[in-house]
Parts: structure tokens; C-alpha cells; sequence
């Protein structure tokens, strides 16, 4: 029996395929895909052909919301195509299931404002200015309160199979198939996981972690469809990390 899964997703070719450096035996390590030549050492290749006719993001989150469909293990390690995994995570999956905690999230290391975040976007990402404000517009109806500090960054999580974590999943996706359009899921969805965590679970425990776990021994953060390293600057992070206005410890920087 493994311990517990890591699982990936690479579709349309929009990444490579990082191989795992130094594997464990107990950790199930899955890949999904729509690509029925791919091949891997280190990753179980699965194509799932239900998710045939989708646009390349609604399979990612067709994945990233229901990984427990691939899963055997109750623990769920996801992280995006563009990260290599170089070792066992062991430590931070163990000291989050010690913890109790719901979930585990990465925070935004260098943003903690959802509007700035929409700006940024906008700038250097091609995010329509016209999608921002219709998820703004939502947000509000919610009742979001935007001056809030912090937000997650979905590269890297850790969720267990369980109700709270299921409910999580339903809502983030369906609100990015609200926001989507006949042709595609709407792809920035890390401002909307914030905001239905606030709304919707304010009494939910995360584990919070930092980016430096992307740029270590154990990970690194590539640059899509490339083995180059993601620029971080480990000065540069928010001091004082907050989740919709509530402080985070970054759990990964304690011994």
C-alpha cells in the first residue's frame, strides 16, 4: 500500500515531462494525460479518455479537482506539469497529516492583495481586463472583502479525501466554468479557491507553505515546457504571510 500520490498533468503539450529523480517505493506517483505516446520511468501514465473534447485547462482542472479519481491513497500530493520533483517530500506530508490541518496551500509569496494580483495578470499574462472585472463583480456579490490580505497559489497543494476537501473542488471548478466561456474553463483560479475558502469554509485549517519548497533540494519550479528554473527571490517574500486576513505561518520553514 502507498503512503501516498503525487499527481501531475500534462496535456497539450503545454509541459514536458519531469522525470522523478529519486523515487519512493511507498509514494504512488501519477501523471495524466492526453498524450497516448508519452512514456516515463518514474510517473504511472494514465490517459483519460473522458476527458476528450475539453480545452487543454478544463482537463488540467478536470484533473486538479478530482485527483482522487486517479488516486488510490486518501493523501494527495498535486503539483502542476512544470515543477521537478528531485527527492521524497516525505517530511512535509508527514508533518501535515501530524498537524490536523484540512488542506495545504502555498501563499503567494510576493502578493497579497486578489485586485493587484487580476492587475499583474492583466500586464504580463494577457488576462483580459473584461474577465477581471466579471471575477471581481462576483467576488463582491459574495460579499469578498478586498482589502483582505493574502492569497493561495495552486502549483502546489496537499489535500485529503474528505468531504471539506471534495466541496472545495466542486465550487473552485464550477465557478471557473461559470467564468469560462463554450470553449474553455476560465484558467486563473487561484483568486477564486481564496475567495471560496473565505466565503464559503472560514473555519477551515490550512497548512501553509512557502515558494522556497519549489526551489530546493526536494523540488524546482521550471519555466513552462522547459527545464529552467522559475526566478525566486526568497528576500523579496511578504514577511508576514496572510491568508484572507488571517496570519499564516509558513509551516515548511520550521524544523
Amino acid at each position: 500500500m502507498f503512503k501516498y500520490s503525487i499527481i501531475t498533468f500534462i496535456f497539450g503539450d503545454y509541459e514536458c515531462l519531469h522525470e522523478v529523480g529519486e523515487t519512493d517505493p511507498n509514494v504512488e506517483y501519477i501523471c495524466v494525460t492526453d498524450n497516448k505516446n508519452l512514456k516515463s520511468d518514474t510517473w504511472k501514465i494514465i490517459v483519460d479518455d473522458e476527458l476528450e473534447g475539453k480545452g487543454v485547462f478544463d482537463k488540467c482542472f478536470s484533473v486538479r479537482y478530482n485527483p482522487f479519481k486517479y488516486c488510490s491513497t486518501d493523501i494527495c500530493v498535486r503539483v502542476d506539469g512544470s515543477i521537478k520533483i528531485h527527492k521524497p517530500i516525505n517530511h512535509i506530508v508527514e508533518k501535515f497529516i501530524q498537524s490536523g490541518d484540512d488542506v495545504c496551500f502555498l501563499i503567494h509569496p510576493y502578493r497579497d492583495n486578489i485586485p493587484v494580483e487580476y492587475q499583474v495578470w492583466n500586464m504580463f499574462r494577457n488576462f483580459p481586463k473584461e474577465k477581471a472585472l466579471q471575477h471581481l463583480s462576483i467576488f463582491q456579490s459574495l460579499g469578498y472583502d478586498f482589502n483582505k490580505k493574502g492569497f493561495i497559489q495552486l502549483n502546489f497543494s496537499i489535500i485529503k479525501r474528505n468531504k471539506i476537501n471534495n466541496d472545495i473542488n466542486t465550487l473552485t471548478y464550477y465557478f471557473q466554468k461559470l467564468f469560462g466561456n463554450e470553449n474553455d474553463i476560465d484558467r486563473l483560479d487561484q483568486t477564486t479557491i481564496t475567495v471560496i475558502l473565505d466565503r464559503f469554509f472560514p473555519d477551515i485549517k490550512v497548512f501553509g507553505v512557502s515558494e522556497s519548497i519549489l526551489h530546493s533540494e526536494y523540488m524546482t519550479w521550471c519555466g513552462h515546457n522547459s527545464n529552467n528554473e522559475i526566478n525566486f527571490n526568497m528576500d523579496a517574500m511578504i514577511k508576514t504571510p496572510h491568508l484572507n486576513g488571517k496570519e499564516i505561518i509558513y509551516q515548511d520553514l520550521i524544523d
